[in-house]
């Protein structure tokens, strides 16, 4: 019988920066086996080495099967999947080798999370340069862990429990000429959809949604662009006419100053870059990403595996540590993400 906690699958992303690190720095604390149980899955001796270093007082559990986890505070339960060579890496180097660890040590953690033995993904960071250097078609573990789960169509939703609001990507891994072409009424709406249900299963009980604009001014009437009539308002409706609670089309350069005012819970926004350069210009290393379009729970940190501090003990958790809440949230809420 699986325990009342969910379980949840860390995976700690490149062995050479600082995800094994923040994994445990976050799994020092005892709040976090308050409300999940961890599993980290990689290589043991990785998290050995680091634990050494770190002059952590915890210790291993190196396990083969889910059922034999300890789920214990201070004890950090492995989920063992030997991987050679990775001792000659040296850290801050961008290495193939830990590309193809990472892929690994992802495939292991979806394959469990499809076969229920663990109820949700939370992703450490890893090196998007190293993965094509290893020869993965991957932008980075968005796309691997879509295909692995057999999603049909995902993005992105960004959750920032500081600044308490969400936004959720129209069109995410995409060139800027190819999102505009698919900002169609159907993925508007899908966003729209998503977003409101995620946003429920986080605690707002009726989520206050703004849509942004893609075109300046969000399109003048048709004369800077025609997206906003054309897609972007029909799906709005649409989404009105089921009692969703959204608002739009609002020009991009004024939509997050007033959802920073708590204006709204959720932002849809219609690119990459129209959600990531005013969310890490004010909260960088605050943001948790959560996947959507796939059958499973995952969560993820919003940045990279900073090479330039690895080795030196001085990594932050903290936004590991709040995309373990946010998974252990959504595990527990058993949402759809599709």
């Amino acid at each position: 019988m699986k325990p009342e906690k969910p379980i949840l699958g860390i995976t700690p992303g490149d062995a050479n920066g600082i995800g094994p690190e923040i994994t445990i720095k976050a799994l020092s604390l005892e709040e976090i086996y308050q409300i999940c149980h961890p599993l980290v899955i990689t290589d043991a001796k990785v998290m050995a080495d680091v634990i050494h270093a770190l002059g952590s007082q915890q210790r291993i559990n190196q396990l083969d099967s889910v059922s034999k986890a300890a789920f214990k505070h201070g004890v950090i339960d492995v989920f063992h999947i030997e991987t050679p060579g990775l001792q000659d890496v040296k850290t801050r180097q961008v290495n193939p080798l830990v590309a193809k660890a990472s892929v690994r040590w992802t495939t292991e953690a979806v394959s469990l999370s499809l076969r229920k033995e663990i109820d949700g993904i939370v992703s450490g960071p890893i090196h998007k340069e190293a993965l094509s250097l290893a020869g993965y078609d991957y932008v980075d573990h968005v796309e691997l862990i879509a295909e692995l789960s057999k999603g049909t169509k995902t993005t992105g939703m960004l959750i920032l429990p500081e600044a308490g609001f969400s936004v959720v990507h129209a069109t995410l891994h995409k060139s800027l000429i190819d999102a505009c072409r698919e900002i169609t009424e159907d993925n508007v709406y899908w966003a729209i959809k998503i977003g409101n249900k995620v946003q429920k299963s986080i605690g707002t009980e009726k989520p206050r949604i703004a849509v942004a604009a893609l075109n300046p001014h969000a399109g003048e009437g048709d004369r800077m662009g025609h997206e906003e009539s054309i897609a972007i308002t029909p799906a709005i409706r649409k989404a009105q006419k089921e009692l969703i609670n959204v608002v739009g089309p609002i020009p991009a350069d004024t939509i997050f100053i007033d959802a920073k005012e708590k204006k709204y819970d959720v932002v849809v926004a219609m690119y990459h870059d129209q959600a990531m350069a005013p969310l890490k210009l004010n909260w960088f290393g605050k943001i948790v990403f959560v996947q959507i379009g796939i059958p499973i729970v995952r969560t993820s940190v919003c940045h990279g595996p900073a090479y330039d501090i690895a080795g030196t003990g001085s990594a932050d958790p903290e936004n590991l540590i709040e995309s373990i809440k946010i998974a252990a949230k959504l595990a527990k809420a058993k949402v759809s993400l599709v």
